[in-house]
């Protein structure tokens, strides 16, 4: 890793701040109190699995809260919980609470500001139109120190209008202008020219990077596909004949193949073979992005984001349908975060979404069980649901004028108006108790040693339920 990556602040981190980012970042302006949450990954892979009942929330925020304008182009997550915005009117820091833009006031080479990255130590470096800067946290906030000079006009001695970053598995740092790709070190960017057909047509995207196995693969928006050779040290062209109508963005897959965001929709290029194929239906693609847990999310230039299913279809994201993804990024608690030209959108699941859409007759308790099964008390019945909510079995009992339900579909415990707790394994009665109250049983909560911890109405207290069978209040 090159010194300037192992520059690590010593300074004392405000945790008031990352609070700030949890508690009011992540929640729509105007709620009142922080709204619980659950990790977005099982969201995400839910979508993946074509769980229709699993629904987002998302937060916006635009210039009227703080941000210099709409036009967002990338965004990414610090270790600290803050976010770095890249915009073409300065690189901007939001704490949960405020947005702080930094121009070339505070020291940045250019306001064109084309894209931010946090590397694995958890350092920020971002693009200007005019170098590539570390951001350091000094005294009076953060300044940002030079690594990359780069300008305006054409030249071999400094890149020309840097835009993507990337870390390979070696450490390395990757970069793009429009003429190539280059890596950072100690000594400055090595660079590597690429032909002159491959160059792209515009200033927004140039060559996007990958790995597969021990292989950096890189695309170019110009419509082809190139290999880094480790022990030439060079980089060379991958088959891919005739070349694409623009590639914007590159992401790897489990085996030997790499998914291609293109103008013409998703595809799979084999990197054995060269062969490719469709994946989804024809869309303009723009970003490509794979949560932690493993869920591919896809961003269009036009009709918004789309999770990749398990069967290869493309499945829209309802509550982001029409915008524009300029980029996505994913925090460690899963929560998604968009770049937009619209704005910064933050997605993040409610605590409280649905488990289960239909209609169920005299509901009077649904839990969800040690086991992740689902545990539904409607009137006098009980059952076990599977942890999607989609199918049920029955659990036989004898119990009458039941209140409550807990467990798992192995061993389930039943709470009566009566006070008396039934323990049920595999349909059969293992165990009775007739609590002296007399007193409704409204809650039960088993504990991993066999036992169990009961709350009646009206009575002061909590009573445990002892594996023997006996109760202590």
């Amino acid at each position: 890793m090159p010194d300037f990556l192992s520059i690590r602040s010593t300074l004392f981190r405000p945790l008031f701040a990352f609070s700030l980012m949890l508690f009011l970042g992540l929640v729509p302006p105007g709620a009142q109190g922080r709204q619980l949450e659950q990790p977005l990954e099982t969201v995400w892979s839910g979508l993946a699995d074509g769980n229709e009942s699993l629904t987002l929330r998302s937060v916006h925020h635009s210039v009227a809260d703080g941000l210099p304008t709409d036009m967002i182009k990338d965004v990414a997550h610090d270790p600290d919980g803050f976010l770095w915005i890249a915009t073409d009117q300065g690189l901007v820091h939001y704490d949960g609470g405020t947005f702080q833009t930094y121009t070339l006031t505070e020291g940045l080479p250019s306001n064109f500001v084309k894209s931010v990255y946090v590397c694995r130590d958890g350092n920020t470096i971002a693009t200007t139109d005019l170098g590539v800067v570390q951001v350091v946290r000094s005294e009076n906030g953060y300044r940002f120190d030079l690594i990359a000079e780069a300008t305006a006009t054409e030249t071999d001695a400094a890149l020309y209008y840097p835009k993507t970053l990337y870390q390979d598995r070696e450490e390395r740092i990757w970069g793009a202008d429009t003429r190539g790709v280059f890596w950072l070190s100690e000594d400055g960017p090595q660079m590597y020219i690429l032909p002159a057909e491959t160059w792209p047509d515009s200033f927004t995207r140039t060559y996007r990077f990958t790995e597969v196995g021990s292989d950096l693969i890189v695309s170019s928006e110009a419509g082809q596909l190139f290999r880094f050779d480790r022990e030439g040290d060079r980089i060379e062209r991958l088959s891919l004949e005739p070349a694409w109508d623009k590639i914007n963005d590159i992401e790897a897959e489990s085996g030997n193949s790499v998914l291609l965001a293109t103008n013409t929709g998703l595809h799979r290029y084999d990197l054995s073979s060269g062969a490719t194929t469709r994946v989804g239906h024809e869309v303009i693609l723009h970003d490509l992005h794979r949560t932690a847990d493993g869920t591919l999310l896809v961003g269009s230039s036009e009709s918004g984001l789309y999770v990749l299913t398990m069967d290869g279809q493309l499945r829209p994201v309802p509550e982001f349908e029409g915008r524009t993804v300029n980029a996505i990024h994913s925090g460690p608690d899963g929560k998604a975060f968009v770049a937009s030209d619209q704005g910064l959108f933050i997605l993040y699941a409610p605590f409280f979404s649905p488990q289960f859409v239909g209609t169920i007759s005299g509901l009077g308790s649904f839990v969800k069980g040690d086991d992740g099964s689902l545990l539904s008390l409607e009137g006098e019945s009980v059952y076990a649901w599977d942890p999607t909510g989609t199918t049920k079995r029955e659990i036989p009992h004898l119990a009458e004028s039941l209140m409550t339900v807990a467990g798992t579909a192995e061993e389930t415990w039943m709470g009566t108006l009566e006070g008396q707790v039934y323990v049920y394994r595999s349909g059969q009665e293992a165990r009775r108790y007739d609590l002296p109250s007399g007193r409704a049983v409204s809650r039960i909560a088993p504990d991993p040693q066999g036992g169990a911890w009961a709350i009646q109405l009206g009575e002061p207290g909590v009573t445990y339920l002892n594996p023997d069978g006996t109760a202590l209040h």
